[in-house]
């Protein structure tokens, strides 16, 4: 397993039971350009595989589903490795000796190097527009809004400073520490003759956006085999779920990377891949920017976590604790709750919201995240507060969990995560 350090990032997912699809209206040009490219150049798909709006816990988000349907052990799709944006296909970029530039990337050890080179291989030809041979793909991959709807490597400001307490943030915040040194090796290699842009048959490209966007792509689209790393069309489409509810696996195989039925897929069911089988939603949110709330993989409590955690005053945030900015995303009614009980959930449902800076896929995934953490401590921490009537104090009393219907999650120690789906 390669870079494990790196190991990040699928689009927003929420409970997978009673999920209702629909083929999607989002980029259907785009959907059938990539197909006809496929199978020009010799990939194969069965079953009729397309992609489709998958409904996730009332969370409207694109998919790979079969219209025909799969037996179990039936090869979904077969795409050859010419059509992988892969190191090796991009010998210009493969070559370069990056340690030659001096200490600013001698700093990064020879994953983070061979990675700057893959993400500035994706940003080259995506700069390249319809002139690339990989256009097709490229035009179907997720935008920088999409991703900074929901992933919290770009979150805002405001908002990583609500959450900072939780694991995850941390993560981030050491990750993005880290992506200033890839930052500052790749100016100096752009700034080199050596850069292989112009010999591609590409306009300059910058840190941000190109090569910002092209790492959030890389790192959450790309598949590790121990050998190589590599984005791989139309697979890339696939949604993860708790492994109850996998029906499909991936593997490279002489040049070709293959998707699998594990299980029987029912005509316009939705072909779902393992990301992680130990990873806990702190690690899924850090990695992917998803929050699974049937993961049977709960979180810890690790003694450096804060759940009465302050937020900094000038953070630009409206609220003046972790939990505080919990509730004001957490839809605390009846409802929720009894469905919390009734379905085992690990977090209550989200209220719907709607903010300026877009955001609220982020917000709702962090808020699931840090109930999941905090729930007992809350509740202690509520019950504490309350005076001898049985009310609670005036500045907590509207960020009480109700002690009648609180259900917390069984807790367990994070697991370490094993055959990452990327990095």
């Amino acid at each position: 397993m390669r870079l494990v350090f790196f190991l990040l990032l699928a689009l927003l997912l929420l409970p997978v039971e009673g999920r209702l699809l629909r083929r999607t209206a989002e980029k259907p040009d785009a959907f059938a350009s990539l197909v006809a490219w496929l199978k020009a150049n010799g990939a194969t798909l069965e079953g009729g595989v397309e992609m489709a709006t998958t409904y996730h816990g009332g969370a409207a988000i694109r998919g790979m589903v079969s219209e025909g349907g799969l037996t179990a052990n039936e090869t979904a799709i077969s795409i050859p490795e010419k059509l992988w944006l892969v190191l090796d296909n991009f010998p210009a970029v493969q070559s370069a000796n990056l340690t030659r530039l001096g200490a600013v990337c001698e700093r990064l050890d020879p994953e983070a190097l061979e990675l700057l080179q893959s993400v500035t291989a994706v940003a080259l030809e995506t700069k390249k527009g319809d002139a690339s041979f990989y256009a097709p793909f490229i035009r179907t991959l997720p935008s920088m809004a999409d991703f900074q709807s929901f992933h919290p490597m770009l979150g805002h400001p405001s908002v990583l400073a609500e959450f900072e307490a939780l694991p995850a943030i941390q993560k981030v915040i050491g990750l993005l520490g880290y992506d200033s040194l890839i930052e500052q090796c790749f100016e100096a290699w752009r700034g080199d003759p050596s850069f292989p842009g112009p010999r591609q048959g590409a306009s300059a490209i910058e840190w941000s956006p190109d090569m910002e966007l092209a790492l959030v792509q890389f790192r959450t689209r790309s598949y590790a085999d121990g050998q190589k790393s590599a984005m791989v069309p139309l697979s890339d489409l696939g949604n993860t779920a708790p492994a109850r509810f996998v029906n499909a696996h991936w593997s490279f195989e002489n040049g070709r990377f293959f998707l699998r039925s594990s299980q029987p897929v029912a005509a316009m069911g939705e072909v779902m891949e393992n990301y992680c089988d130990t990873c806990d939603n702190d690690y899924m949110l850090f990695a992917w920017g998803i929050y699974l709330q049937n993961n049977p993989n709960r979180v810890g409590h690790p003694e450096s976590l804060d759940c009465m955690a302050s937020i900094p005053g000038d953070a630009g945030s409206a609220h003046r604790t972790l939990q505080e900015a919990t509730m004001s995303v957490l839809d605390m009614g009846a409802a929720s709750l009894a469905e919390l009980a009734e379905q085992d959930l690990t977090a209550p449902q989200c209220q719907p919201i709607h903010v300026p800076d877009g955001q609220d896929s982020l917000r709702c995934n962090l808020a699931r995240l840090a109930w999941e953490y905090c729930a007992r401590d809350w509740r202690r921490h509520d019950a504490e507060t309350q005076d001898s009537s049985g009310a609670t104090t005036p500045a907590d009393s509207k960020h009480v969990v109700p002690n009648a219907t609180l259900v917390l999650p069984l807790l367990g120690r994070q697991l370490p995560p094993t055959e990452p789906r990327s990095f």
